[in-house]
């Protein structure tokens, strides 16, 4: 191998390693997620990503909350096969949501939609308890 066929590998090689080193989600600039209640249990999470996603949860609980904490884009909508609901984010800060929706016992599987810009940094977290 030439000298120059050498310097053309390492130069490629360079440009391939500055452009898989780009700028990481930024997971510190997220609102802390508030803990969770004694009386709930942990079902996903917290879940940590960026852009749009769909995520899985079982549950035979009678109650799910979910929270959200986002940041780097104007809103996350978090879509579920109960409902719907938005948080609000902005390019300053964050900001964090919880949405309580009773699940009739008959579903046991929730489809969790995360639709966001590709410059969004969301964290999720789903707990769930049963009411009597």
């Amino acid at each position: 191998m030439s000298r120059s066929s050498f310097q053309v590998i390492a130069l490629i090689c360079s440009f391939a390693l500055i452009g898989c080193s780009g700028t990481s989600r930024n997971e510190s600039s997220l609102p802390p997620l508030p803990p969770p209640q004694p009386h709930v249990s942990s079902l996903l999470g917290p879940t940590t990503g960026g852009g749009s996603e769909i995520l899985t949860v079982s549950s035979r609980l009678s109650v799910l909350y979910y929270f959200v904490g986002c940041a780097g884009a104007r809103t996350v909508t978090v879509e579920t096969t109960q409902g719907t609901f938005g948080v609000s984010c902005n390019n300053e800060g964050a900001a964090s949501d919880s949405f309580t929706q009773p699940k009739p016992d008959r579903l046991r599987r929730i489809s969790i939609r995360i639709v966001a810009s590709s410059i969004a940094t969301w964290e999720i977290r789903v707990d769930g308890a049963d009411v009597t």
